[in-house]
């Protein structure tokens, strides 16, 4: 077989690949930092635990996961984008035609799904309290539409 790859670009892969190389052990010394600090905030904690509590082990109590909060959207977007969907469809739509249409249009990777729609469905109740936008039909499949 024979290789396709020239010496010129040889050398621009191997330079891509140090590069590369460079900015992932910098992204693990960071977060061996990150981790440092971290299991000394855990040691304070459990200094403390003990003083107030001598008999408690610390060690017993189960990792928790953390919570991570994803700003998808700033102060009053989303509810803007849900009412020009709405004014632009000229149509009652369902929170995940709304959703889908969101998603479409922000470029979110379709991971996002579930939070956008959950989102939607929270901010479509918001704007239903504010006599912006009214609910169709009272079923799961609830469609929406702007407020007349």
């Amino acid at each position: 077989m024979v290789s396709r790859i020239t010496p010129k670009g040889f050398r621009y892969a191997v330079c891509s690949l140090k590069a590369k190389r460079a900015e992932i052990d910098g992204a693990i010394a960071e977060l061996e930092l990150q981790l440092k600090h971290l299991r000394n905030d855990m040691a304070k904690v459990d200094d403390i635990l003990r003083i107030l509590s001598p008999t408690f082990d610390p060690t017993q109590i189960a990792p928790r996961k953390a919570l991570k909060h994803l700003n998808l959207f700033k102060q009053g977007e989303l509810g803007a984008l849900i009412v020009g969907v709405l004014r632009a469809d000229n149509r009652p739509l369902t929170n995940l035609e709304i959703s889908q249409v969101i998603i479409e249009r922000s470029g979110y990777a379709k991971e996002l799904w579930v939070p956008v729609r959950r989102r939607c469905c929270a901010n479509l109740h918001y704007l239903e309290n504010q006599g912006r936008v009214t609910k169709v039909s009272s079923h799961r499949t609830a469609k929406w539409m702007i407020a007349v």
